[in-house]
């Protein structure tokens, strides 16, 4: 019966993907590390994968499809990996446009999927919703690299230079970031630049002869 489900159930596409990617490695000799960074950095974030990205060679990049999942926990790789019969899929690039101040929005995906190599070793990345227990708790980054001395020390590499990009906060910088909730949305940080004009320097009498400096 067991064996009738697992058939039916099958790999989806991104299962296939990973598999495929990780040749050599079972998913039990893969490790996962995830961070969670604040909605606030959402942009931040999406810049620093963006130059991460650009200086790896061969990179695939996929849009994830989740009508089923729940959104109780945050989408994991190892949830990727798995047979159901409601799998998590390949599917478009979906953006959101983030208001930073500027003429133009930012755009940030929502959730995706790279896969890569780094000095022989392959890695993924997942980017989506952070959640627990159905509470929103920002962006989760998540890499998967295979177990071992040269998977620990990328993924250690990746988010050290991650944050150290994202810690630039050049996207609010020298703006004023108002939160219109409490429990804030991408949507509900509000942007404006910071405008600095002339400082009035109050007249300061002199004592003795009656005139002001």
């Amino acid at each position: 019966m067991f064996q009738a489900i697992r058939t039916l159930a099958g790999q989806s596409t991104v299962s296939k993907l990973l598999r495929k990617h990780f040749h050599g490695y079972p998913p039990h000799a893969l490790v996962t590390t995830g961070r969670t960074f604040p909605l606030a950095s959402r942009v931040d974030v999406q810049l620093a994968l963006d130059e991460f990205f650009t200086r790896n060679e061969g990179v695939l990049r996929f849009g994830l499809h989740s009508p089923h999942h729940g959104g109780m926990e945050a989408l994991g790789i190892a949830q990727l990996l798995q047979r159901t019969s409601f799998p998590v899929d390949v599917g478009p690039l979906q953006y959101d446009d983030v208001d930073v101040g500027e003429v133009l929005p930012a755009r940030c995906v929502r959730q995706a999927l790279w896969l890569s190599n780094a000095d022989g070793v392959p890695f993924a990345v997942l980017i989506g919703r952070g959640a627990q227990m159905g509470m929103p708790l920002g962006m989760q980054v998540e890499v998967a690299a295979p177990s071992g001395d040269a998977g620990l020390k990328f993924s250690e590499q990746f988010f050290d230079r991650l944050e150290k990009d994202i810690s630039k906060g050049r996207t609010y910088r020298g703006k004023v970031i108002s939160l219109e909730q409490f429990m804030a949305t991408p949507e509900s940080i509000m942007p404006a630049k910071l405008e600095f004009g002339p400082i009035p320097v109050p007249a300061v009498p002199v004592p003795g002869n009656g005139q002001t400096m």
